[in-house]
């Protein structure tokens, strides 16, 4: 949160007193990023001491993001200094299907390395999650392998219309591109194509790093445990938080 607020480390304002350190944070380079940010921090810290409300990381994000759309509309975006800056969030299908969300983890590209996924529903139902450690490896080999595995589980499951997200473009491109027999990972990019050829409708589509955390967080998960492949009937609890996130479309 506080490198959000265009921080680079957390003892910001140990040397200054208050008012110097807000002048000194109204001149970052997003004066409204640091006002939305400060007030909401505020407010559920009010919340936590007179109340006794916790409100956890990704809600406090999502209103620190609201706050910053109503600053920029009541002063006009022309205060606003990053133009290209964009919002999203976990986004099921709006039919009915299968949502696959796979990631991949290297503590060092290369180095300990795990991959992850979750298989839910459109409407945010929990279906199952998988995780596995590998060894020392890079993040484009444990993107392949997810995607691999997330497949096959799925296909399993007996799921046959489904929706495949990955946060790694060069792991689809290469699945969607014709097969170099030469390529290092050939043997897992060609069983990947024989995934996607079996009778079922599967589309694997590219998405952003933030609407992809709950993969995100299991293939840490996996990274830094020792089993090869665990199959997760139910959520772990430190993903609870998560799961709730994606299911209120928490913006990032």
């Amino acid at each position: 949160m506080v490198r959000s607020l265009g921080y680079n480390g957390v003892a910001f304002f140990q040397k200054l007193n208050t008012h110097s350190w807000l002048k000194r944070s109204l001149h970052l380079s997003d004066p409204l990023i640091f006002v939305a940010g400060i007030w909401c921090i505020w407010k559920s810290r009010n919340a936590m001491c007179l109340g006794n409300e916790h409100v956890s990381y990704h809600p406090l994000r999502h209103n620190v993001g609201s706050y910053l759309s109503s600053l920029s509309t009541s002063l006009g975006e022309g205060l606003v200094s990053h133009p290209q800056q964009r919002w999203t969030s976990w986004h099921p299908s709006r039919m009915q299907a299968t949502i696959l969300n796979i990631d991949d983890s290297s503590f060092g590209n290369p180095g300990r390395s795990g991959f992850g996924g979750v298989l839910r529903t459109s409407d945010e139902t929990w279906l199952c999650g998988f995780l596995g450690f590998f060894g020392i490896s890079n993040n484009l080999h444990m993107e392949l392998l997810a995607i691999m595995h997330g497949l096959k589980l799925t296909w399993e499951k007996g799921y046959r219309n489904v929706i495949c997200y990955s946060d790694s473009l060069h792991a689809i491109n290469l699945i969607q591109a014709p097969l170099n027999v030469w390529h290092v990972y050939a043997t897992i990019i060609k069983n990947v194509k024989d995934l996607l050829s079996l009778p079922w409708n599967v589309q694997l589509t590219h998405t952003l790093r933030e609407a992809n955390e709950c993969a995100d967080f299991l293939a840490k998960h996996g990274a830094i445990h020792d089993s090869s492949w665990c199959s997760l009937e139910n959520p772990i609890p430190d993903l609870e938080d998560l799961l709730l996130a994606d299911a209120s479309r928490v913006s990032f």
